[in-house]
C-alpha cells in the first residue's frame, strides 16, 4: 500500500507540507479512478497511521487527516441468489475440477478469497485423526 498508493504520491514531499486539501485530493482521485470504498479507506488509514506516528514524534504539529472525510459508501445492490435447481443445472454443465471447486462452494458458502487461501496441505485428513 505504502509502495503503490502513498509514496509516488507523499514521498516527495515534505510532512509538515502534506495538506488536508492534499490527502482529500487524494482520496477523491481513487475513488474516481475507480477503487473500492473499502480500498480507499485502507489506504486513508494506513496514511492516518504514517501521519499519527509523526505527530508523536513531533514531526508535525496535528494529523491532518483527521480533517479529511471519504463520502458515504454507496449501498450495493444485492446479489442474485441461485435456487437449488440453477446449481444442479449448473454442477451438471461444469467439467470435473471446476465442478469440484463449484461443490465445495456451495456447501460451504466460501467466499472467493478463502477458497483462494485454501492449500491441500493444510487440510489432509489423517485417520489419526478420525473418532474412533
Amino acid at each position: 500500500m505504502l509502495g503503490v498508493h502513498l509514496i509516488p504520491i507523499f514521498g516527495e514531499r515534505r510532512l509538515p507540507d502534506i495538506s488536508r486539501e492534499a490527502i482529500q485530493t487524494f482520496l477523491a482521485a481513487k475513488l474516481r479512478d475507480g477503487f473500492a470504498w473499502e480500498t480507499v479507506h485502507h489506504i486513508r488509514c494506513a496514511l492516518s497511521k504514517v501521519l499519527g506516528t509523526a505527530e508523536e514524534w513531533d514531526y508535525i504539529s496535528d494529523n491532518p487527516i483527521r480533517k479529511t472525510r471519504l463520502p458515504r459508501r454507496e449501498q450495493k445492490t444485492e446479489r442474485p441468489i441461485l435456487s437449488p435447481e440453477q446449481i444442479k443445472q449448473l454442477l451438471v454443465a461444469l467439467p470435473g475440477p471446476s465442478k469440484s471447486v463449484a461443490t465445495l462452494l456451495v456447501l460451504t458458502g466460501l467466499r472467493i478469497g478463502e477458497l483462494l487461501a485454501l492449500r491441500r496441505k493444510s487440510y489432509r485428513f489423517r485417520c489419526e485423526d478420525a473418532p474412533h
